[in-house]
């Protein structure tokens, strides 16, 4: 998170090599740790190695039934973006478009084009092929993946503050912020260098939206409780209000562990 690879690989080689002999070769955790393992190589350019652990990161869900899986998507997503290094946008596009159905709802709600899956899995997904939608833009130049870019940038920002809302601990919700306010960031930028380039009107628009967008949301974290404390809402409400986040965000761990669990699933 602050940008010290070496330091992060370093640590990821020992616990690899302390991990690898006490856990089963199929264990759900070490299909996590290869994944973290894979995403440090490919944000330092090894992309054989990234490939290595991507692979075993695979082969273990697939071991665990997990095809189909939002971690799964999160593979498939890794391995587009190191395609997409390489300009093989065709498959990148391929992997992409497979890795989001498998967080994508069955059934998105009547007048929405896009639901997906309220999860890190996700977020992750959907940050990073916004991302990757705009390196495409730059070197295609086409306009349908800019819109389709902005079109999952908003996408992102809506599920992430929702997936926000679960949670009352600070320390979370911070977090949480702050990856929004990362995006909103880049994408005021992204569309402020357009409007420069071009003196389009449309894209300055752009970027005023999302800066208008972050304002609102920040000053709304801001607010949230005080808000609620001077709206004359019962204690006991409130107080409900704080049990059934803690529980969500119980269950959501306890998913993220388990993800096949049907009794979690049935309970949230």
């Amino acid at each position: 998170n602050i940008g010290q690879l070496d330091s992060a690989l370093y640590y990821m080689q020992w616990s690899n090599q302390i991990i690898e002999p006490l856990l089963p070769e199929n264990d759900y955790s070490m299909a996590v740790h290869y994944f973290n393992y894979a995403n440090i190589h490919y944000l330092l350019n090894n992309f054989e190695q990234a490939r290595f652990f991507l692979k075993k990161s695979a082969t273990i869900n697939q071991n665990l039934g997990l095809d189909n899986s939002p971690e799964q998507a999160q593979n498939l997503g890794l391995q587009a973006l190191m395609l997409a290094e390489e300009k093989n946008w065709p498959r990148a596009d391929q992997l992409f478009a497979k890795a989001l159905t498998l967080v994508q709802l069955p059934e998105s709600p009547q007048g929405q084009e896009m639901a997906f899956q309220l999860g890190p899995n996700s977020l992750w997904l959907l940050n990073e092929y916004s991302d990757y939608l705009y390196r495409k833009y730059k070197s295609t130049q086409q306009e349908e993946v800019l819109r389709q870019f902005e079109a999952y940038s908003k996408t992102y920002l809506e599920l992430s503050d929702r997936f926000r809302q679960q949670f009352i601990d600070p320390y979370t919700k911070s977090i949480l912020i702050k990856d929004n306010a990362e995006v909103y960031n880049r994408n005021i930028g992204i569309y402020n260098e357009l409007y420069r380039q071009t003196s389009r009107p449309d894209y300055l628009n752009a970027a005023f939206n999302f800066a208008e967008y972050g304002r609102t949301c920040l000053l709304r974290d801001l607010q949230d409780d005080k808000i609620e404390s001077y709206a004359g809402i019962p204690d006991s409400v409130l107080q409900k209000e704080v049990y059934l986040k803690k529980e969500i965000s119980r269950l959501n761990q306890q998913l993220l562990n388990e993800p096949n669990a049907l009794d979690i699933k049935k309970a949230l």
